[in-house]
């Protein structure tokens, strides 16, 4: 369903912001349909309920899954203890392509949340079990 093309590390400013970040290209390959954005938001609310997820509602925009996707990564740093903000996505120039940004403090901290962003976001909208 979600597709990582590359990750790569920022490790210094850059056009995001002034923080060390992964910037990943990833693909959304939709199923035949996709479930309503309300209801995976309320799955993803429900199992990360530290995340914030009001600004989301409403949007249900092709970009919102990778402003979703991004906001677990980070989310997920957060639950570790890692005390990390930036979090944004932006169209990535193919259909269902995006640039989701991720701050990170620590290079393999931040890459290894944002795997388990990309499983826990495929569990949701699958609503099927993540650990």
């Amino acid at each position: 369903m979600l597709s990582v093309e590359r990750v790569g590390a920022l490790r210094g400013p850059n056009i995001w912001g002034r923080v060390t970040a992964l910037e990943a290209l990833v693909t959304l390959n939709p199923p035949t349909t996709l479930p309503a954005w309300e209801r995976v938001l309320a799955r993803a609310g429900v199992r990360l309920p530290s995340m914030d997820l009001h600004d989301l509602a409403g949007e249900s925009s092709p970009l919102s899954w990778a402003r979703l996707l991004a906001r677990v990564a980070v989310s997920l740093q957060r639950e570790a203890g890692v005390r990390v903000a930036l979090s944004c996505a932006a169209l990535g120039g193919e259909p269902h392509s995006f640039r989701v940004v991720v701050e990170y403090s620590e290079e393999d901290v931040g890459r290894k949340a944002f795997q388990q962003a990309v499983s826990f976001l495929t569990a949701v909208i699958a609503d099927a079990p993540y650990d």
